[in-house]
């Protein structure tokens, strides 16, 4: 498992959220970050993932900023968890 913060865990949630809206597909989301995080050809942490350039299209269009500001669904946020 992975210790995030509540702010990258937030985060995750928020990016989760953008990407999809059915749980199955926010946990495939959650484990595309969290598997990134652990392998050394990422960076090490959640935020660095997802702001990694080209890694994820909501972090570039402002779609995860708009996100971030009204909140991820409870189901992003127990997928994040």
């Amino acid at each position: 498992s992975t210790n995030a913060s509540a702010d990258e865990t937030y985060l995750l949630a928020c990016l989760i959220n953008c990407e999809s809206n059915h749980y199955e597909g926010q946990l495939a989301v959650a484990n595309v970050v969290l598997n990134r995080v652990k392998s050394p050809k990422f960076p090490n942490s959640i935020s660095e993932v997802i702001y990694s350039p080209g890694q994820f299209s909501p972090a570039r269009s402002g779609k995860l900023e708009r996100r971030l500001q009204s909140g991820p669904s409870a189901s992003a946020i127990q997928a994040a968890r």
